[in-house]
């Protein structure tokens, strides 16, 4: 079975948007500020669906919007 891998997000657009912090973001989530700062720079591959969904909840917009897979 293929992995989905995520390949580009908008998280920081979005954020920049709502004018929220990775602090606060996380916050929300909740996760680690590490973990919304390794999804933002690129250098975090996988997100769980429950996470992705949160996030894009708290972000007043989909997960399609925010996020690009690739297999």
């Amino acid at each position: 079975m293929a992995k989905n891998h995520l390949v580009s997000n908008k998280v920081q657009e979005y954020m920049n948007k709502r004018g929220i912090s990775q602090t606060e973001l996380a916050d929300e989530v909740p996760c680690n500020r590490s973990c919304i700062s390794r999804l933002v720079n690129g250098k975090s591959k996988r997100l769980t669906l429950s996470r992705g969904l949160r996030i894009a909840e708290i972000l007043e917009t989909t997960v399609e919007e925010i996020f690009t897979y690739q297999k």
